[in-house]
């Protein structure tokens, strides 16, 4: 049986039903995008504000470098691919799984898609393309390479941000969807899709929305920051203009 060819009709009427879908959608779509934008100003915010609070900020903009590797450079560039890939997978697919569920009348957890493997996947997604960044190599010439600490700073600022949002998040969550939503983060990791079991039993004053919570989370952050600095000031920096 000769298959019937496409005419230009049925062409055309492929694209305005793909167009009808897409217009049917972008108030929804907008809807789940538009609280996220203030991310952006608060990461501009917190950099300059980290200008003030942490030492050593003259070393941010040098360059911690190695000798130039072909091999080196093909990993980190690969790596970078890979991260690209992932992260922006994940991000639209969680786009694209919450946009589905929102156009449901009624007001459901949603749990299927990337959501089914980690609770936050667009914030994890938005990671690791920041991260991509971050590793792909600067070849600062024929012989070295390097990575800028300020790029990991700003990067890792941006990470706590995420993850500091995805788990005061869960904390309305948690009174939105109740026991629903409980089994849901039992049986589904945090942001990593690796599932580790906690018999740490916080204080009630550092429970998830509490503001002492993200204080001791801040502490801790800048501990970890501080001592990579420190590493950072006894290593050979360059700088470029």
């Amino acid at each position: 049986m000769v298959k019937k060819m496409l005419g230009i009709k049925d062409i055309l009427r492929g694209f305005g039903q793909a167009a009808a879908a897409v217009v049917l959608y972008l108030p929804v779509v907008a809807g789940i995008i538009t609280p996220m934008m203030w991310l952006l100003p608060a990461w501009y915010l917190s950099w300059s504000f980290a200008a003030y609070i942490f030492p050593f900020g003259d070393l941010w903009h040098g360059f911690i470098i190695v000798q130039y590797d072909t091999i080196l450079v093909a990993f980190s560039r690969v790596t970078s691919l890979l991260l690209v890939c992932v992260g922006s997978a994940l991000f639209l697919g969680g786009l694209i799984e919450m946009s589905r569920i929102r156009k449901a009348p009624e007001n459901c957890l949603i749990t299927s898609g990337p959501y089914a493997r980690v609770r936050h996947p667009q914030h994890l997604g938005i990671i690791m393309i920041l991260l991509s960044v971050v590793l792909k190599p600067n070849i600062y010439s024929q012989y070295w390479i390097g990575v800028r600490p300020g790029d990991i700073l700003s990067w890792s600022l941006m990470a706590l941000i995420l993850v500091v949002t995805a788990d005061y998040e869960e904390a309305k969550l948690e009174r939105l969807f109740g026991e629903d939503y409980s089994d849901y983060s039992r049986r589904v990791p945090f942001m990593l899709p690796v599932k580790v079991e906690s018999r740490v039993h916080w204080p009630q004053g550092l429970a998830r929305g509490r503001p002492l919570r993200y204080v001791a989370i801040f502490l801790a952050f800048y501990a970890l920051v501080v001592s990579m600095l420190l590493v950072t000031s006894l290593l050979p920096l360059i700088f470029t203009r």
